[in-house]
């Protein structure tokens, strides 16, 4: 397993995104395979048995795409304070899980602790740091427990427990916007304050595909198979604790086409800054009905029209 990890993370090894239906025709092996879920697994070559560059064009399916961080709007533009000032809605996450997937969160904020000053994330799988417990079945990364949170949330130095950390920021703003409990003093109140937090921390992308994307070093970027993989732990969790997922997705890249199409979760997808693209969005259905497709297309004042494959459609702004 120490032997698959470095893999994981060595930039001498490549990345290939592999499907069940790819197994069915074609015999791969590897020494080093991550399971991501039932239809897919990430299978890791050393480079030099491979030329990424010389690829056929129906090959780069394969190669996982490389994300960039998104920004979010304030409260006040979204209208979310509008919608939980309605006394008969009760908006704010009571029993949902939200998860996020970004660069990590500052869990000693305390926007994201009960008034007990006790934590509510439920986990945080830290994909960058190698020295901790790795979450079940998962062959790199960190896993952060509520107990150990709380511990370190009591320790004089919280980073000695605990020693995750959101060093760029936009994940800790991205979930205190989503989320963040109640600081009356400071007029702040997150869209969803009730509801439980899980966090996945990407690691960044390797070097070798950078240079395929012609990404440069001082741009964040994160690979799409850690992104699937973080996915599908936040899924794990969800199903554990037997509540709603709201998954937080506030990255995108140019190459659009989702691959977690067996996961009946509701996505939030950041897409103002699409403008008058177009992208697939999947929610989650009652059975018979799971994962229906919709389009959602951004246009102006920042409204969103949804359309379901029954040709039924919805408006909303925000």
């Amino acid at each position: 397993m120490s032997d698959c990890e470095e893999k994981i993370y060595s930039n001498d090894y490549v990345d290939f995104i592999i499907s069940k239906d790819v197994l069915d025709v074609i015999d791969l092996s590897s020494d080093c395979i991550q399971r991501i879920d039932e239809e897919k697994d990430t299978y890791f070559y050393p480079r030099s048995f491979f030329r990424i560059f010389d690829f056929p064009a129906d090959s780069y399916a394969s190669v996982p795409k490389c994300y960039g961080l998104l920004d979010e709007t304030a409260l006040e533009v979204s209208g979310i304070l509008k919608l939980q000032q309605q006394p008969a809605l009760a908006l704010k996450g009571q029993g949902v899980m939200i998860g996020f997937i970004d660069t990590g969160i500052d869990y000693r904020n305390p926007v994201f602790q009960y008034s007990d000053g006790t934590t509510r994330i439920y986990r945080i799988w830290d994909q960058t740091i190698r020295d901790g417990t790795k979450p079940e079945g998962i062959a790199y990364g960190s896993e952060y427990k509520t107990e150990q949170i709380n511990a370190a949330l009591r320790a004089e130095n919280p980073l000695e427990t605990v020693p995750s950390m959101d060093t760029n920021g936009h994940g800790t703003f991205v979930a205190g916007v989503a989320c963040g409990s109640e600081d009356v003093e400071d007029n702040f109140i997150g869209a969803a304050p009730f509801s439980e937090i899980a966090v996945v921390k990407l690691k960044e992308a390797k070097t070798y595909l950078r240079e395929f994307y012609f990404i440069p070093d001082s741009v964040p970027a994160y690979q799409e198979n850690d992104i699937m993989m973080a996915v599908s732990y936040l899924d794990r969790l969800a199903k554990e604790r037997d509540m709603p997922l709201v998954i937080c997705m506030t990255w995108s890249t140019n190459r659009w086409k989702s691959r977690w199409r067996k996961i009946c979760r509701a996505f939030s997808l950041r897409c103002g800054q699409m403008r008058r693209s177009f992208m697939r969005y999947r929610s989650a259905r009652p059975p018979g009905k799971c994962c229906q497709k919709c389009l959602i297309g951004a246009v102006e004042d920042r409204s969103l029209s949804l359309f379901s494959s029954r040709q039924e459609s919805a408006s909303t702004t925000g």
